[in-house]
């Protein structure tokens, strides 16, 4: 009989390594899933649809152009890690919200790529490009730096402010400290205000993004138990198959994208 992945901290040896395989291949999913997110914005890019006018609102075109908050913007590549390492030790420590977390945040991405192939948006190629970006100054530099590295496609939900609000949920959720949870809700605070300053995203997109995070993470963590034991009866070879296998298949498909010049950045 197979042994609970639940059955004690520390776990025993075999329940140990067969979470750090699981750990890690749910992590590469993540991040192969999330590679697709470039490739996508080129296919969409390349559709020559955009719905940009339908979210514009006046008090859109009333927010001026405001660098700074670049800094923040950028910090999410950082940020979102933190909070994915955060569940990963407290599933080491019998916390069963890692799994549910994890799917929280592949139904994050999966159903925003579903929306952005549907509903293609691109604020920043739609809005003339603000003058304050030609100006000295680090903030300016580095939005010159995120005008040219990131896809202007992929707008509506803002990925920033899902993945940003799935930061502050997690941690919030395993560090009561207000030492912890104060700097990084100032944090998503500053990003959120950056993602219109810097003329990436409308106010819709932010309200798009915070509505579909907060939506996957309820419908999971109501079902955090449910999703664990469900994990736990498969056998753990059988489990541990199919997440190999699903890795398998993004890097076939990364694999294609990449042989197809879907890497390349195109911007309308």
């Amino acid at each position: 009989m197979e042994s609970s992945p639940h059955a004690g901290y520390p776990p025993d040896g075999t329940v140990f390594r067969d979470r750090v395989i699981e750990v890690l291949l749910i992590t590469f999913l993540l991040l192969e899933v999330w590679f697709l997110y470039a490739p996508l914005g080129t296919l969409i890019a390349q559709r020559g649809v955009n719905k940009a006018p339908m979210l514009m609102t006046a008090l859109d075109h009333a927010i001026p152009y405001v660098p700074e908050p670049v800094f923040a913007y950028r910090m999410a590549f950082v940020v979102v890690p933190i909070a994915l390492t955060y569940f990963i030790v407290a599933w080491f420590r019998d916390d069963p919200q890692f799994r549910s977390m994890a799917l929280a945040y592949f139904l994050i991405l999966v159903l925003a790529f579903v929306i952005y192939w549907m509903f293609p948006v691109s604020i920043l190629t739609h809005r003339t490009r603000p003058p304050g970006t030609d100006g000295a100054g680090l903030a300016n530099e580095w939005v010159r730096a995120t005008y040219a590295t990131l896809s202007p496609w992929n707008s509506f939900p803002s990925m920033h402010i899902a993945t940003g609000w799935f930061a502050v949920r997690g941690i919030w959720m395993l560090q009561k400290s207000p030492k912890v949870r104060l700097p990084v809700a100032i944090w998503f605070a500053l990003m959120a205000v950056g993602t219109v300053t810097l003329f990436l995203h409308s106010l819709l997109d932010g309200l798009a993004g915070l509505a579909l995070s907060e939506g996957c993470i309820r419908g999971c963590l109501a079902r955090r138990d449910r999703i664990s034991a469900w994990v736990d009866s498969i056998p753990t070879r059988t489990r541990l198959a199919l997440l190999a296998l699903g890795n398998g298949a993004l890097v076939v498909l990364l694999w294609m994208a990449l042989q197809r010049g879907l890497f390349e950045r195109v911007k309308g």
